[in-house]
């Protein structure tokens, strides 16, 4: 799909809130993150799930990779929320999975809440000073 960068969140929104408004919270983060692949390809985006960002560490490119959720449209990363781990800590890596891919925008949803408005955070990363700005 061929789209403004800027509408990007909102249409992946959209499709986080089919996929809840389907299935509701206290189901296997597995189990969301296929039904949000489906929903990405029925609305015609691209994306790569499992994606793997390589590790670089001054100026080389190590072996091995961590692997973030979704990359979507190769410009924006989307993790979805497990339960077993703190806010702070997904947010946190987040950011660094942001910073390795040298990437601006990042989501993290929460399917485990009542209401979706509160489980979907924005992170924008500044790519000059690796700050970050969070929005809910």
């Amino acid at each position: 799909m061929d789209l403004d960068p800027r509408e990007l969140p909102h249409h992946l929104y959209s499709a986080c809130l089919e996929v809840h408004r389907r299935l509701g919270p206290g189901l296997p983060t597995a189990v969301y993150g296929d039904c949000l692949a489906r929903e990405l390809r029925m609305r015609e985006l691209f994306f790569k799930r499992n994606a793997a960002l390589p590790i670089r560490y001054r100026g080389a490119c190590l072996r091995g990779s961590v692997k973030t959720d979704f990359l979507i449209e190769k410009s924006l990363l989307l993790n979805i929320r497990s339960p077993e781990r703190t806010l702070v800590d997904e947010r946190d890596q987040l950011q660094n999975y942001l910073r390795l891919a040298r990437l601006k925008f990042g989501l993290l949803v929460d399917f485990e809440v009542a209401d979706l408005r509160m489980g979907f955070i924005r992170i924008v990363l500044d790519l000059i000073t690796g700050d970050m700005e969070q929005t809910h």
